[in-house]
């Protein structure tokens, strides 16, 4: 959900996410109608981790995704300024707001309750504004996909927001 949040929030034209496989030609031609005759416009392209293309062939493309996508805008003759931007490599977020901070301390407060408890492998969450545990395993064992019918997919539709399919 992440990727969508920023998505809506950003104000991107194009929205990445490895549940919806995307075509080039579907990327470009949102580009393209973001861009004025004389060249003049902007666009915004958020790319989740593990978002990938598919080809006319049903060839797909994965890893360095947004090296691929700025590398095949050029071959496909965009001519606009194309800078690619690995969010790995920015510090993520900004300075802490009181939410924050108290988060912080609600989730050290109960993993070292746990700790107190003998609850090895697990780790303290914040779910629907309730403290909890979950097990180690279970975080990793599953993958958060996105939900195709949820609410934010159908909002960035609506206010325009390619998916590239």
């Amino acid at each position: 959900m992440d990727s969508l949040t920023r998505c809506i929030a950003g104000g991107a034209e194009v929205c990445l996410i490895p549940e919806i496989p995307f075509s080039m030609e579907s990327v470009y031609k949102k580009l393209k109608s973001r861009y004025s005759e004389d060249g003049r416009g902007f666009a915004n392209i958020v790319v989740a981790e593990g978002a990938y293309c598919k080809d006319q062939n049903g060839e797909i493309t994965r890893g360095n995704i947004a090296r691929k996508i700025a590398a095949g805008l050029k071959e496909m003759h965009f001519e606009a300024d194309i800078r690619e931007t690995i969010l790995g490599h920015l510090q993520r977020g900004g300075s802490p707001i009181a939410f924050d901070r108290i988060l912080a301390t609600e989730l050290g407060v109960k993993a070292f309750e746990l700790v107190k408890e003998k609850k090895f492998g697990t780790m303290a969450i914040h779910k629907n504004s309730e403290l909890s545990h979950i097990t180690l395993k279970k975080v990793i064992n599953q993958y958060n996909k996105v939900d195709l019918t949820h609410n934010l997919i159908h909002t960035a539709r609506g206010i325009g927001i390619s998916f590239g399919d």
